[in-house]
C-alpha cells in the first residue's frame, strides 16, 4: 500500500502518531508523502482559533491549553538535542523517513488531487479539520481514512469528547472511510474506553496512544479485505462548537477541560 497523510502542524497529539506510525508502516508499506494544510476549527482559522478558544473556555483556561501546546514544542526540541535520532518537526520527521513533505492551502485544490493520483496513493490517513469534497475524496485508489476521537455514529461534528463527557456517554475513537457526510462512512476500526476521572486533554492524549496500532490495523484490514469487527451500536448524534452555557454547564459538573 502506497500511503499518505493530511496533517496540520498539531505538535500536541498528531506529529507523534507519526513518529510512531511511519516506522511501523513502512515494514510492509510505503509512506510517501505528508501533506501539511492550515488548520481550522469551523469558520475560524489562524489567530481566530485561540480567540474563539478564549471566548468559550475563558483566560484561565485558554491560557493553560498555550502552556500545554508551549510544553510539548519545547519537550520535542529539548529532547531532540538529547536524542540525535529524534525528531522535532513534522519536515524533520519527513526527512528521516525519506517522505515527501509538502505545504498546501486547501485539501479540496485540484493540485493537491493531482499529487495524489500522480503519487498512486491507496489510502490516504487525514488528522485536519476541513471537509473534504467528492474530488479529492475519490483520488485515492482505494480510500481517505478519518480518525474521529468519538463512538460513531454518535458525537459527530466538533469536540466529541467534550459532548461525550457532558452527556455521560462512552469515550473512544473510530477510523472510517470518509464520504461527503461529516463523520460518516464505513466503520473500519472502533476502541472504547472505561469511565475515568480525564479532562478532555487527558481523554486525547489516551486515545492518540492507541492511534498509530489502529492505522496499522486498518492498513491491514484494506489490504486483505477482512471485515472490521463488528462495534456496538451507538446512538447518532452531531454537535457542532458548544457555546459559553454548555461550557458552564461542563465545568459545573466537576469536568475538565485541561
Amino acid at each position: 500500500m502506497r500511503i499518505a497523510f493530511f496533517i496540520h502542524k498539531d505538535y500536541n497529539f498528531t506529529f507523534d502518531v507519526l513518529s510512531r506510525a511511519i516506522p511501523e508502516l513502512s515494514r510492509d508499506h510505503q509512506v510517501v508523502g505528508i501533506l501539511e494544510f492550515p488548520e481550522v476549527l469551523t469558520k475560524y482559522s489562524g489567530l481566530d482559533i485561540p480567540k474563539k478558544y478564549l471566548e468559550l473556555f475563558g483566560p484561565w483556561t485558554t491560557m493553560k491549553l498555550g502552556l500545554f501546546t508551549l510544553r510539548k514544542r519545547l519537550g520535542l526540541i529539548v529532547g531532540t538535542v538529547h536524542n540525535k535520532g529524534g525528531c522535532s518537526s513534522f519536515s524533520h520527521l519527513s526527512s528521516k523517513y525519506s517522505v515527501e513533505y509538502q505545504a498546501f492551502s486547501n485539501p479540496n485544490d485540484p493540485e493537491v488531487i493531482d499529487w495524489i493520483t500522480t503519487h498512486e496513493i491507496d489510502v490516504v490517513f487525514i488528522f485536519i479539520g476541513q471537509i473534504l469534497k467528492s474530488g479529492i475524496i475519490h483520488s485515492p485508489k482505494c480510500c481517505i481514512v478519518n480518525k474521529h476521537s468519538a463512538l460513531l455514529p454518535a458525537n459527530r461534528g466538533l469536540l466529541p469528547v467534550f459532548w461525550a463527557l457532558l452527556h455521560d456517554e462512552k469515550v473512544g475513537f473510530t477510523l472510517h472511510k470518509v464520504t461527503e457526510k461529516i463523520d460518516d462512512g464505513e466503520i473500519l476500526y472502533q476502541k472504547s474506553y472505561e469511565k475515568k476521572s480525564l479532562s478532555i486533554i487527558g481523554w486525547y492524549e489516551r486515545i492518540y496512544a492507541d492511534v498509530p496500532g489502529a492505522l496499522v490495523k486498518v492498513i491491514h484490514i484494506l489490504e486483505t479485505g477482512n471485515e472490521p469487527r463488528p462495534h456496538a451500536e451507538y446512538p447518532a448524534s452531531y454537535h457542532s462548537l458548544p457555546d459559553r452555557a454548555d461550557v458552564e454547564q461542563f465545568e459545573n459538573r466537576g469536568l475538565r477541560i485541561i
